[in-house]
């Protein structure tokens, strides 16, 4: 039996994940190291280059399914990350659709009113 729960933020799964998951033991492992944010934003830098050098997570597509309102969506098997998101930006500000700073009330956007959410999907970024 399916359950209706409201979410008003984002998940993600595969690269966004791991790289956050990194970053959070390794800060948990040695908080001395993080004493700015601009140290911080290097460590997180360097969870984002170990995650993709490793590709720790190619083919994310070929282990998940999606469905959307209850229609399958085609996944990528190549895909790196799905991020599932009812805002207008993600991970610190970042506006997938460009429309954040000047979002237009009639909009076809997600609201956390609406109960509807939004997926996007990230491709890996650097040629094999």
């Amino acid at each position: 039996e399916r359950q209706s729960l409201a979410m008003c933020n984002y998940f993600g799964i595969g690269v966004d994940a791991a790289v956050a998951l990194d970053f959070h033991q390794l800060r948990e492992r040695r908080p001395e190291w993080f004493v700015s944010r601009l140290v911080n934003k290097l460590w997180y830098f360097r969870s984002g280059a170990v995650t993709m050098l490793r590709k720790s997570c190619a083919n994310v597509g070929s282990k998940i399914s999606l469905e959307c309102d209850g229609v399958k969506v085609d996944v990528p098997p190549n895909l790196e990350g799905v991020i599932v998101l009812n805002i207008p930006s993600f991970g610190g500000g970042t506006d997938l659709w460009g429309q954040a700073g000047d979002i237009d009330e009639d909009a076809d956007m997600s609201e956390e009113s609406d109960g509807s959410v939004r997926s996007e999907v990230f491709r890996q970024s650097m040629q094999d």
